[in-house]
């Protein structure tokens, strides 16, 4: 179960996506927040093994890979919010990648951006080094491979560009209960 704040922010990137993709309004039709519309092709019907972060709650679905025999190569680039209110970093500018060799697995895309959401403000991941890790072994054990993730945080007070690589590994996936 999401804590409350987790719930809103996931709503909150939930109406983004939407609004984006230029679908009505959650809750039209006696629809719930967090359910997709019939026929909705942009939110992916939650699965008993999707992937919960220990760290904020927010979920990281999977989809298929159709053509697992084809040698495909995922990477995924996402521009950061800011992430803390009080020093208002990573400044514009910033950014993550991930990468991996999709096997039966890709990481779904609109709730990897959710999931990236439930991070503004954190508590306790606090230095872009941390995120790197954390994020990396949360696509790692939802996917259930390997993965690289590689961030550039600009951050404008310190005058500083930092960049993060990170690889961990997905194979014992084990689920938060």
């Amino acid at each position: 179960m999401l804590n409350p704040y987790a719930r809103r922010r996931l709503q909150a990137a939930l109406r983004r996506a939407r609004n984006q993709a230029g679908l009505p309004a959650a809750g039209a039709a006696g629809e719930t927040p967090l359910a997709p519309a019939a026929g909705d092709h942009t939110l992916v019907p939650e699965r008993a093994d999707d992937y919960r972060s220990p760290d904020t709650g927010a979920v990281l679905k999977t989809i298929a890979n159709p053509h697992p025999a084809m040698r495909t190569w995922q990477h995924h680039e996402l521009v950061l919010p800011e992430l803390c209110p009080a020093s208002h970093n990573p400044g514009p500018g910033s950014w993550l990648k991930i990468s991996y060799r999709s096997q039966t697995r890709f990481l779904e895309v609109f709730s990897l951006g959710a999931y990236l959401q439930s991070f503004v403000g954190h508590r306790l991941v606090r230095d872009v080094e941390q995120l790197t890790q954390v994020l990396a072994r949360d696509c790692a054990k939802a996917l259930g491979h390997d993965v690289e993730l590689e961030g550039c945080f600009v951050l404008p007070a310190l005058g500083q560009t930092v960049r993060t690589r990170v690889r961990a590994g997905g194979a014992a996936r084990t689920m938060p209960v």
